[in-house]
C-alpha cells in the first residue's frame, strides 16, 4: 500500500512538473512574440541596445512612452484595488 502510494505521488509530481515547464515554455515564447510584434516607437524598436531599453537613442518619445507606461500602470493599480475591495475610489 505505501509502494502504491509512492507510485501515484511520483506520477502527480511528474505530472505538476511537466505542466509547470510547459506552462514556462508558452510563456517565454509569448514575450519573445510580443517582443518581435509589439515594437516601440516609430523606429521599429531598432535602436534598442542589449539590456532592451535604448533610453538614450529614443530621446523625446522614450520620455512620451515612459509617461504613458507610468499611467497605465497607475490605472491597473486603481483597477485592481478597486476589484479587490482593498480600498481606492468606490
Amino acid at each position: 500500500m505505501l509502494r502504491e502510494a509512492a507510485i501515484v505521488m511520483l506520477l502527480g509530481m511528474g505530472t505538476v512538473f511537466l505542466v509547470l515547464v510547459a506552462l514556462l515554455g508558452v510563456m517565454t515564447l509569448g514575450g519573445r512574440l510580443s517582443q518581435r510584434f509589439c515594437r516601440d516607437g516609430a523606429d521599429g524598436g531598432g535602436a534598442q541596445g542589449a539590456g532592451g531599453h535604448g533610453d538614450a537613442a529614443r530621446g523625446a518619445s522614450g520620455a512620451a512612452s515612459r509617461e504613458q507606461h507610468e499611467d497605465m500602470v497607475a490605472v491597473s493599480i486603481a483597477a485592481a484595488c478597486r476589484h479587490g475591495g482593498r480600498g481606492g475610489a468606490a
